[in-house]
């Protein structure tokens, strides 16, 4: 979150406003898939590290997780890419 919201700081600097919809829409979706590549990318996923070595005796290794996490995140990526490519089509 302190990553977007420094982005958004930015975005508005160089002049981005609210009807800028697909380039708001375009940073939501970014920040939303952020956390799910690495295990590092969310606080969350720290949160639930936590829990599940302290209430569950394991956990996952940075490697596990990145190995779903690449697989998540590029499923993502692609539906994304193809939700924003339909507005994206409509304003040209």
């Amino acid at each position: 979150m302190p990553f977007t919201k420094l982005v958004i700081d930015y975005m508005k600097s160089l002049g981005y406003a609210s009807n800028d919809q697909l380039s708001w829409i375009t940073l939501a979706m970014a920040s939303t898939i952020a956390g799910n590549l690495t295990l590092l990318g969310a606080a969350s996923n720290i949160i639930i590290i936590e829990y599940l070595e302290s209430k569950m005796s394991t956990s996952i290794s940075f490697t596990e997780f990145l190995r779903i996490g690449v697989i998540v995140t590029a499923v993502n990526t692609l539906i994304y890419l193809a939700l924003l490519w339909v507005p994206a089509i409509a304003l040209h």
